[in-house]
């Protein structure tokens, strides 16, 4: 990780937010987004802010790629549960309803096994 940062951040911040430490996926996601601020980035961050409990910092993070053009099902996953959390539900299924749009099995159960960033 201290040769090679980019490579190895985003990865690590997955890893920790299915095996580990959120705390240390907050930390890995943001220093991801600050070297890499694109969308996958961006999405894995909101992640780990949903982690934390801060939905209005995700909702922040992950309107950034969106309103960009970043097209990912991921993301609108992300957004969705934002909104979720922050009792916006008329919006949130607007972005499930975009999720699905790009793939249709974005929603299935069985997703949170597979890392899109690998």
């Amino acid at each position: 990780m201290a040769m090679l940062p980019e490579a190895a951040l985003g990865h690590a911040a997955e890893h920790e937010l299915a095996f580990g430490d959120v705390d240390k996926a907050l930390m890995f996601a943001r220093r991801d987004a600050a070297l890499r601020p694109y969308g996958q980035s961006e999405t894995t961050l909101a992640w780990a802010l949903l982690a934390k409990g801060d939905a209005g910092a995700a909702l922040r993070v992950i309107d950034r790629p969106i309103a960009a053009g970043w097209v990912s099902a991921e993301s609108h996953l992300a957004k969705e549960q934002a909104l979720l959390l922050l009792g916006r539900s008329v919006e949130a299924e607007a972005e499930r309803s975009a999720a699905l749009a790009i793939n249709p099995r974005a929603g299935d159960a069985t997703g949170s096994l597979i890392w899109v960033g690998h």
